[in-house]
């Protein structure tokens, strides 16, 4: 997605809306009317907004340990974290992000995998930038789906981590109550 990997990171505004937006095109550039979408986190926030600005493009959903609306706490916990990422210290950022995408368990049962997880942060060839992720972050603050999540209509799968720490998960679950029919 915008800011992200190899995709351009403008310092410009972005928004989960205009996210969906470049989904919906790259599936017109692409010839593809119709697909299978699945999104985790962010991914999810963007599924959900393409589901509802373009539902005839979407022939099943799968939302992943994600939410339609950011909490005055996750605010607090990605402002904290934007501000690390602002001091473009690799390693400090990547151990600050650890303790978020990993649970307690996995730190305490699997510490060659915290390890492994902290080597490829590190050795990535495409880090977000600040400005892409400080960009990212606004887009999650502006992502508010809740009161249009029950006009989704189609078949949509909702997951979540129960031990996930950066989207616990009541947030999943407020969106599967929200779309009619979904599964989680």
């Amino acid at each position: 997605n915008r800011g992200a990997g190899q995709s351009d990171q403008p310092d410009i505004p972005y928004s989960i809306a205009g996210m969906a937006e470049d989904v919906a095109g790259l599936m017109e550039a692409l010839g593809v009317a119709r697909a299978h979408i699945c999104g985790a986190s962010m991914g999810g926030m963007i599924a959900q907004e393409l589901a509802l600005r373009y539902p005839a493009r979407v022939q099943t959903l799968q939302l992943h340990c994600t939410l339609g609306h950011i909490d005055p706490y996750g605010t607090l916990v990605v402002e904290s974290l934007l501000r690390v990422r602002a001091r473009e210290d690799r390693e400090e950022w990547a151990r600050a992000m650890l303790p978020w995408v990993l649970c307690r368990k996995t730190a305490r049962e699997r510490p060659e995998f915290v390890q492994l997880m902290l080597q490829r942060s590190l050795d990535n060839p495409y880090p977000t930038s600040y400005a892409g992720l400080r960009r990212q972050a606004e887009a999650i603050g502006g992502h508010d789906t809740l009161s249009r999540l029950p006009t989704i209509r189609v078949p949509t799968l909702v997951t979540l981590g129960t031990e996930d720490i950066l989207v616990p998960p009541a947030f999943s679950r407020e969106v599967h109550a929200r779309i009619p029919g979904a599964e989680l």
